[in-house]
């Protein structure tokens, strides 16, 4: 099983993190929509490197999925009856050629199974503003909890640019 490992603080606490641990494969992003920097660690370990990691177990990816890019990372929290029907589409659009893509990863987060993400990386911010008005984007949001009944519902997305 592989796992999707990530932490953001400040730049220079990312960078010491990273070169404090050579002999994982760590990528620096850089997060769009804060004033801060992340650390991905794509890997075999289920333990995370981190002090306060966000941690999911990677379900799927697309064929030579790489982490570079801009990146969208969405968290849907989602009942059984809805992951299957969300996991589903998920899988059909992994092995469809989007234009711009770079790979998408179907996650789970390792301490809620309720709570499913997709992360997907993108040539540049054309590339993913083109997804999020696609047809196959919209079908995955019609779980986005902004449109939620109930509070239980809960969606949360975060950009990044990999500077690395």
């Amino acid at each position: 099983m592989k796992y999707l490992h990530y932490t953001t603080g400040s730049e220079s606490i990312m960078k010491m993190v990273k070169a404090d641990n050579p002999k994982r494969n760590l990528r620096l992003a850089y997060e769009l929509d804060h004033n801060r920097y992340a650390l991905f660690d794509l890997t075999g370990h289920a333990e995370s490197i981190y002090t306060t990691p966000i941690s999911y177990q990677i379900w799927g990816q697309s064929q030579a999925a790489k982490l570079i890019g801009i990146s969208r990372i969405e968290v849907f929290k989602l009942g059984n009856d809805e992951q299957e029907i969300w996991q589903t589409k998920l899988q059909k659009f992994m092995t469809e050629d989007h234009e711009g893509c770079n790979g998408m990863y179907w996650l789970k987060d390792a301490r809620n199974t309720s709570n499913v993400a997709v992360l997907t990386c993108w040539k540049d911010s054309k590339a993913l503003q083109a997804w999020q008005q696609s047809n196959e984007h919209r079908e995955l949001t019609q779980f986005n909890h902004n449109y939620a009944k109930n509070i239980d519902q809960l969606y949360y997305h975060e950009d990044f640019k990999f500077l690395d």
